[in-house]
């Protein structure tokens, strides 16, 4: 059964320094929310049991975002602030969320997260992983990948989203055979225009069994990449793909942070007042000299 899902949330977000020495990228909002609690509710929404979020050595920021605050929940029940106790209420995380520091001795990298708990998923059937810096909108995310019984003869199950060839440098490019769903190779950030293989991009959605950890590999120094033990794992398995619905928001950079706000506001009930914001800001921008 498919009751486990690992968030990553320990990445050091040197793009967004300095403002992340002190503050996790993960906790940077959209729509108020951040980015990592819409990721944990779509955990929650999704039916998983047990949720490991597993964030940076040494930060406690997130862990501590989402325990209680008698005092604030007692001046919002004061003041009647129905809205904004409702948004603190995390009643539904017990005994499902468990934060997880990353273990250090392990070299950084985007497959750290699974290295760290390799002991406690090794036995499972299967597992899902969700990367705390990608958000899903108006989609179940996690939820269109479950599958209805079990992995059966399927190693992974990925997600995967349409993007502009302009933008495929920033994430896996993803390959499947004609016609079908299964995936045939990644293509780890392509830096150039002729290595893009598809328009599809790899979203960090993925369902796993225990066989990911043979194609783990860090030595030489290189960083434990997830993306490419996949691409390996599909060269000698079967991995599959599927596109998720809804719209898809990055806060991994600046640039792609300050897409997610426009993108968020333009897909939620807020868009009326984006559509005043945005005239407001070009007769500013006209009467500048």
């Amino acid at each position: 059964m498919l009751n486990t899902a690992i968030i990553a949330a320990g990445g050091y977000g040197v793009r967004f320094l300095p403002f992340t020495k002190g503050v996790s990228k993960e906790m940077l909002p959209i729509g108020g929310v951040p980015a990592v609690q819409w990721v944990i509710q779509e955990c929650i929404d999704a039916g998983f049991r047990t949720i490991y979020v597993v964030t940076r050595p040494g930060s406690s920021l997130i862990k501590e975002q989402f325990q209680n605050d008698e005092h604030l929940e007692k001046y919002l029940k004061r003041n009647q602030k129905k809205r904004e106790l409702l948004s603190i209420n995390y009643e539904n995380w017990i005994g499902r969320v468990e934060f997880i520091e990353e273990d250090n001795s392990i070299p950084y990298g985007n497959a750290a997260s699974l290295l760290t708990l390799k002991d406690r998923l090794i036995a499972l059937e299967s597992f899902a992983i969700l990367f705390a810096d990608d958000v899903l909108i108006n989609g179940e995310g996690i939820a269109e990948l479950i599958p209805k019984n079990s992995m059966g003869d399927v190693d992974a199950a990925i997600a995967i989203k349409e993007v502009q060839r302009s933008q495929m440098h920033r994430y896996g490019n993803v390959e499947l055979f004609p016609g079908t769903k299964k995936v045939r190779t990644i293509i780890q950030k392509p830096t150039v225009p002729e290595n893009i293989i598809s328009p599809f991009a790899l979203v960090s959605r993925i369902i796993l069994t225990p066989k990911i950890f043979d194609f783990i590999t860090f030595e030489d120094g290189c960083e434990p990449d997830l993306g490419i033990a996949v691409s390996k794992m599909a060269q000698k398995g079967n991995v599959i793909a599927k596109e998720l619905k809804g719209t898809w928001v990055s806060v991994d950079n600046p640039d792609s942070y300050t897409t997610a706000l426009l993108k968020y506001w333009l897909v939620s009930e807020y868009r009326p007042q984006l559509n005043n914001l945005i005239r407001q800001i070009l007769l500013e921008i006209s009467e500048i000299p």
